[in-house]
Formats: structure tokens, sequence, C-alpha cells
């Protein structure tokens, strides 16, 4: 049995005001920091407060046009 290498939680902060929204989010990035594999957190929401890292990545889709 062995452990996944990566998670993906996929807009998990859909429904959360601001402040739950920055709360989880910090949480979840300070864990998986932590456990040392590999998540991917998407989301429609900014994500310039999560902290910057040498281990973070963080990539943002343009716009629809409509």
């Amino acid at each position: 049995m062995t452990e996944a290498p990566f998670r993906a939680m996929d807009e998990f902060d859909v429904f959360m005001d601001a402040v739950s929204r920055k709360i989880s989010l910090e949480t979840l990035v300070d864990y998986a920091l932590n456990q040392g594999s590999q998540w991917i957190f998407i989301t429609p929401h900014d994500i310039s407060m999560v902290k910057q890292d040498e281990r973070i990545k963080k990539q943002q889709m343009a716009a629809p046009r409509s």
C-alpha cells in the first residue's frame, strides 16, 4: 500500500466568506508544506494572500472573455 503522490481540492472555498477562505488556505498550505506531499488547490477566487515559498507555485488563468 502506498500513499498518493499528490492531492487535489477543487473549489473547496466557493461558499466561504473572505475571512474563512484566508484562514482555510493558510491552514491547508501550512499542512501541505509540513506534510511534504504535493497539493493542488483549484479555486475561482483570488489567491494573492497565499504566502510565497520556494515550494509553492501559483498559477492564475486569464478571465474568460464574454
